[in-house]
């Protein structure tokens, strides 16, 4: 397992500083995990794999991801398993499909977490739990 961390979600500023609006007036912002899921759509995360085994292995990703995005906020950080967070790490820092650069700054905001990923070892997060229940 690998662990990277977790930062909630980011204002939609466009590289000339316009931040963008929804139809209400208000500051939009994409959430970590919605720019993750985009991720798992370039080729880059499933290099390597064909066909049926491409889908599964980005459905499987997005199952992990998914199901724990309020344990990720707790315990701030995301776990993925090795092949699955290695994957994502490879489409989000070297993607096969070019980012808009007018979004350039939250992109860059999303993206940094990956940068940090890291080998999850869970004899390392036990003291911090332990001394949070007593």
């Amino acid at each position: 397992m690998k662990k990277f961390p977790y930062i909630g979600s980011v204002a939609l500023v466009s590289i000339d500083g316009v931040r963008k609006l929804d139809a209400k007036g208000e500051q939009e912002t994409w959430t970590q995990l919605y720019f993750l899921l985009g991720r798992l759509a370039d080729p880059a995360f499933a290099e390597g794999k064909e066909g049926l085994e491409a889908v599964s292995f980005a459905v499987v990703a997005r199952l992990e991801l998914t199901q724990q995005e309020d344990f990720a906020k707790q315990r701030g950080f995301w776990l993925l398993e090795d092949d699955r967070a290695d994957a994502l790490e490879r489409a989000v820092l070297k993607p096969k499909q070019p980012y808009n650069l007018q979004l350039a700054v939250p992109i860059e905001q999303l993206a940094a977490p990956l940068k940090q990923l890291t080998p999850y070892k869970p004899e390392a997060e036990a003291p911090a739990a332990a001394s949070e229940l007593s």
